[in-house]
């Protein structure tokens, strides 16, 4: 696959799934929160304001990962945010694992969306750097 489809898909899925969550979450928070796999209620009750303002920061990751499909320029800063957001979001689901809030099954329960997601976007990002020093 050519380097820039690659990256116009990459980018392109992680908007997507950012858009839509956040505009799940805005629509309908107790929808949201009921249904997301991961059960989501073990975590506390709905706050549905909460689940709100944390919709407005998916789409915002969403926005920015649109921008990097078209221009190139803003696909490392793209990389780092949604590294940042994505690391900081697995280790506030580790850390309320570990301290008991939630059940240790959560942590293989929370591999698909809380803990790869990071990871692979880490790779992306070390492909990334690695194409940069190679033009």
């Amino acid at each position: 696959m050519d380097k820039e489809v690659r990256w116009k898909l990459f980018f392109a899925l992680i908007a997507l799934g950012h858009v839509l969550n956040g505009l799940w979450m805005l629509i309908s928070p107790q929808h949201w929160y009921e249904t997301l796999p991961g059960r989501v209620p073990d975590f506390g009750p709905l706050n549905e304001h909460f689940v709100r303002d944390l919709g407005c920061a998916f789409i915002l990751i969403g926005l920015v990962c649109s921008k990097a499909i078209r221009q190139k320029e803003w696909r490392g800063n793209a990389l780092l945010i949604t590294q940042y957001w994505l690391s900081s979001h697995a280790l506030v689901h580790l850390y309320d694992t570990f301290r008991g809030l939630v059940s240790i099954e959560h942590l293989y329960m929370d591999i698909p969306l809380c803990y790869l997601p990071p990871i692979l976007v880490g790779l992306m990002q070390l492909i990334y750097r690695r194409e940069l020093r190679v033009n």
